[in-house]
């Protein structure tokens, strides 16, 4: 068995394992979705990946991490649209 609840150590905190994954699913979701546009081809994930990495969005992305430079508000301000629109990306 899998203990969700063990404690991951990631370069900018510590996590359980489930967070830590869900951390994982969030970053590949939007470098994919980045990769997607920059080379023109359309992209449209499940609307659950999108709902979680919405969730995971809302904990991390803080207007410190931000001016931080970890993360980009472009690539984020379309992930919180798509979250409106599941499954939509192009």
């Amino acid at each position: 068995t899998v203990d969700l609840q063990r404690t991951c150590r990631l370069p900018f905190g510590t996590f359980t394992a489930s967070d830590a994954a869900a951390i994982n699913a969030f970053d590949v979701l939007v470098h994919t979705w980045d990769i997607a546009c920059t080379v023109g081809v359309t992209f449209q994930p499940c609307p659950r990946l999108t709902d979680l990495a919405y969730r995971v969005a809302l904990r991390l992305v803080t207007a410190e991490a931000v001016a931080d430079g970890l993360y980009a508000p472009p690539a984020v301000g379309y992930l919180l649209a798509a979250r409106r629109l599941p499954g939509t990306m192009s």
